[in-house]
Protein backbone atom coordinates (compact mmCIF):
# COMPACT_ATOMS: atom_id res chain seq x y z
CA UNK A 1 0.00 0.00 0.00
CA UNK A 2 1.43 3.31 -1.06
CA UNK A 3 5.06 4.10 -2.41
CA UNK A 4 7.79 3.98 -0.25
CA UNK A 5 8.10 7.40 0.93
CA UNK A 6 4.85 8.90 0.25
CA UNK A 7 3.15 11.09 2.14
CA UNK A 8 0.56 9.22 4.08
CA UNK A 9 -1.69 13.07 4.37
CA UNK A 10 -1.73 13.22 0.36
CA UNK A 11 -5.20 12.64 -0.95
CA UNK A 12 -4.41 9.65 -2.94
CA UNK A 13 -3.35 8.35 0.52
CA UNK A 14 -6.66 9.57 2.19
CA UNK A 15 -8.87 8.33 -0.52
CA UNK A 16 -7.36 4.74 -0.19
CA UNK A 17 -7.65 5.26 3.06
CA UNK A 18 -11.22 6.02 3.06
CA UNK A 19 -12.10 3.21 0.56
CA UNK A 20 -10.94 0.59 2.65
CA UNK A 21 -12.32 2.24 5.96
CA UNK A 22 -15.64 2.12 3.75
CA UNK A 23 -15.42 -1.44 3.06
CA UNK A 24 -15.62 -0.34 -0.56
CA UNK A 25 -13.50 -3.47 -2.26
CA UNK A 26 -11.70 -3.54 -5.93
CA UNK A 27 -14.28 -4.83 -7.57
CA UNK A 28 -16.67 -2.15 -6.88
CA UNK A 29 -14.43 0.62 -7.98
CA UNK A 30 -13.76 -1.15 -10.93
CA UNK A 31 -17.72 -0.97 -11.57
CA UNK A 32 -17.19 2.35 -11.88
CA UNK A 33 -15.79 2.53 -15.20
CA UNK A 34 -14.54 5.71 -14.06
CA UNK A 35 -11.01 5.39 -16.09
CA UNK A 36 -9.18 2.26 -17.39
CA UNK A 37 -8.58 -0.75 -14.96
CA UNK A 38 -4.81 -0.72 -13.91
CA UNK A 39 -5.36 2.93 -12.85
CA UNK A 40 -8.14 2.01 -10.99
CA UNK A 41 -5.88 -0.35 -9.22
CA UNK A 42 -3.97 2.44 -8.66
CA UNK A 43 -6.07 4.78 -6.75
CA UNK A 44 -7.32 1.45 -4.34
CA UNK A 45 -3.77 1.27 -3.66
CA UNK A 46 -3.02 4.90 -2.96
CA UNK A 47 -0.34 5.35 -6.08
CA UNK A 48 -2.16 7.64 -8.83
CA UNK A 49 -2.35 11.35 -9.04
CA UNK A 50 -5.77 12.57 -7.82
CA UNK A 51 -7.82 15.96 -7.80
CA UNK A 52 -10.54 16.81 -5.99
CA UNK A 53 -12.69 16.70 -9.04
CA UNK A 54 -11.61 13.53 -9.77
CA UNK A 55 -12.69 12.13 -6.35
CA UNK A 56 -15.81 13.70 -6.48
CA UNK A 57 -16.99 11.76 -10.07
CA UNK A 58 -15.13 8.91 -8.15
CA UNK A 59 -17.47 9.19 -4.89
CA UNK A 60 -20.73 9.77 -7.30
CA UNK A 61 -20.56 6.73 -8.81
CA UNK A 62 -19.90 4.69 -5.57
CA UNK A 63 -22.61 6.43 -4.28
CA UNK A 64 -21.14 7.68 -1.17
CA UNK A 65 -20.84 11.59 -0.15
CA UNK A 66 -17.27 13.24 -1.13
CA UNK A 67 -16.15 14.19 2.05
CA UNK A 68 -16.12 10.74 3.33
CA UNK A 69 -13.36 9.96 0.48
CA UNK A 70 -11.48 13.28 1.25
CA UNK A 71 -11.47 14.53 5.08
CA UNK A 72 -8.55 14.11 6.40
CA UNK A 73 -7.87 11.08 9.09
CA UNK A 74 -8.51 11.33 12.36
CA UNK A 75 -5.41 10.64 15.14
CA UNK A 76 -6.76 7.02 15.76
CA UNK A 77 -7.08 6.42 12.03
CA UNK A 78 -3.50 7.79 11.19
CA UNK A 79 -2.50 5.12 13.76
CA UNK A 80 -4.71 2.37 11.55
CA UNK A 81 -3.54 3.27 8.67
CA UNK A 82 0.17 3.85 9.67
CA UNK A 83 -0.41 -0.11 11.11
CA UNK A 84 -2.25 -1.51 8.05
CA UNK A 85 0.54 -0.03 5.53
CA UNK A 86 3.24 -1.82 7.69
CA UNK A 87 1.39 -4.84 8.23
CA UNK A 88 0.96 -5.09 4.26
CA UNK A 89 4.36 -4.64 3.79
CA UNK A 90 5.38 -7.53 6.15
CA UNK A 91 2.37 -9.94 5.94
CA UNK A 92 4.21 -12.90 6.99
CA UNK A 93 6.97 -11.22 9.60
CA UNK A 94 4.11 -9.73 11.56
CA UNK A 95 1.22 -12.95 11.32
CA UNK A 96 4.65 -15.40 12.95
CA UNK A 97 5.12 -12.45 15.76
CA UNK A 98 1.99 -12.66 16.43
CA UNK A 99 1.65 -16.36 16.51
CA UNK A 100 4.87 -16.03 18.64
CA UNK A 101 2.93 -13.38 21.20
CA UNK A 102 -0.48 -15.43 21.54
CA UNK A 103 1.55 -19.03 22.22
CA UNK A 104 4.09 -17.29 24.63
CA UNK A 105 0.44 -16.00 26.38
CA UNK A 106 -1.03 -19.71 26.13
CA UNK A 107 -3.66 -19.02 23.52
CA UNK A 108 -4.20 -21.52 20.90
CA UNK A 109 -4.81 -20.74 16.96
CA UNK A 110 -8.45 -21.56 17.71
CA UNK A 111 -8.98 -19.25 20.57
CA UNK A 112 -6.53 -16.24 18.88
CA UNK A 113 -8.91 -16.49 15.82
CA UNK A 114 -11.65 -15.95 17.98
CA UNK A 115 -10.64 -12.97 20.01
CA UNK A 116 -9.14 -11.44 16.49
CA UNK A 117 -12.80 -12.09 15.49
CA UNK A 118 -10.97 -14.05 12.68
CA UNK A 119 -11.72 -17.78 11.47
CA UNK A 120 -8.97 -20.54 12.35
CA UNK A 121 -8.44 -20.88 8.77
CA UNK A 122 -7.50 -17.40 8.16
CA UNK A 123 -4.72 -17.47 10.49
CA UNK A 124 -3.79 -20.85 9.35
CA UNK A 125 -3.86 -19.12 5.49
CA UNK A 126 -1.59 -16.16 6.83
CA UNK A 127 1.19 -18.52 8.42
CA UNK A 128 1.01 -21.24 5.05
CA UNK A 129 -0.14 -19.91 2.53
CA UNK A 130 1.51 -16.69 0.46
CA UNK A 131 -1.24 -16.93 -1.81
CA UNK A 132 -4.02 -16.37 0.83
CA UNK A 133 -2.07 -14.66 3.28
CA UNK A 134 -4.41 -11.70 4.69
CA UNK A 135 -2.86 -8.10 6.27
CA UNK A 136 -3.09 -8.53 9.92
CA UNK A 137 -5.62 -5.45 10.45
CA UNK A 138 -5.40 -2.79 13.39
CA UNK A 139 -8.82 -3.88 14.53
CA UNK A 140 -7.57 -7.44 14.89
CA UNK A 141 -4.22 -6.44 16.29
CA UNK A 142 -5.89 -4.33 18.52
CA UNK A 143 -7.93 -6.99 20.30
CA UNK A 144 -5.43 -9.38 20.73
CA UNK A 145 -3.26 -6.74 22.36
CA UNK A 146 -6.24 -5.86 24.55
CA UNK A 147 -6.82 -9.45 25.63
CA UNK A 148 -3.13 -10.14 26.65
CA UNK A 149 -2.99 -6.99 27.96
CA UNK A 150 0.07 -5.79 26.24
CA UNK A 151 1.13 -2.30 26.99
CA UNK A 152 2.48 -1.17 23.93
CA UNK A 153 -0.88 -2.23 22.09
CA UNK A 154 -0.77 -3.04 18.72
CA UNK A 155 2.56 -1.52 17.95
CA UNK A 156 4.34 -4.50 19.80
CA UNK A 157 3.03 -6.62 16.50
CA UNK A 158 5.39 -4.54 14.08
CA UNK A 159 8.18 -4.36 16.25
CA UNK A 160 11.44 -4.91 14.61
CA UNK A 161 9.89 -5.10 10.88
CA UNK A 162 13.11 -3.34 9.53
CA UNK A 163 15.71 -4.72 11.75
CA UNK A 164 16.26 -8.04 10.18
CA UNK A 165 15.64 -9.37 13.85
CA UNK A 166 13.69 -12.94 14.42
CA UNK A 167 9.78 -12.41 14.86
CA UNK A 168 9.84 -13.93 18.61
CA UNK A 169 12.81 -11.27 19.56
CA UNK A 170 11.74 -9.71 22.72
CA UNK A 171 8.60 -11.30 23.04
CA UNK A 172 9.83 -13.24 26.34
CA UNK A 173 10.89 -10.40 28.41
CA UNK A 174 6.88 -8.49 27.44
CA UNK A 175 4.32 -11.19 27.29
CA UNK A 176 3.44 -13.47 30.45
CA UNK A 177 1.70 -16.62 30.08
CA UNK A 178 -1.93 -16.03 31.22
CA UNK A 179 -3.36 -18.69 33.69
CA UNK A 180 -5.79 -21.27 33.33
CA UNK A 181 -8.80 -19.18 34.84
CA UNK A 182 -7.82 -15.81 32.23
CA UNK A 183 -7.63 -18.19 29.50
CA UNK A 184 -11.29 -19.99 30.38
CA UNK A 185 -12.32 -15.96 30.62
CA UNK A 186 -11.67 -15.61 27.19
CA UNK A 187 -13.28 -18.88 25.87
CA UNK A 188 -16.50 -17.52 27.41
CA UNK A 189 -15.96 -14.34 26.01
CA UNK A 190 -15.53 -14.96 22.38
CA UNK A 191 -18.03 -17.90 22.49
CA UNK A 192 -15.71 -20.71 22.16
CA UNK A 193 -15.71 -23.52 24.00
CA UNK A 194 -12.80 -25.15 25.05
CA UNK A 195 -11.54 -28.28 25.88
CA UNK A 196 -7.95 -29.67 26.95
CA UNK A 197 -8.01 -31.13 22.93
CA UNK A 198 -8.49 -28.32 21.39
CA UNK A 199 -6.48 -25.98 23.64
CA UNK A 200 -3.12 -28.31 23.04
CA UNK A 201 0.05 -26.70 20.94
Amino acid sequence: MLADGQDPESLEARVAYHLRRLGIRWRDVRATGLMPRDELANVVQGRLALSEALVHQLANRLGVQPNELLRPLLEEEVKAWTFYRTSARHRLYVWQRARAIWERAGLSLRLAAAVMELRPYQLTHALLNPERRLVMSYEAASRLAAALEIESGVQFFIANVDLALPPEHGIDDTVSALSEETIQALYHSVGVRSSTRLRGR
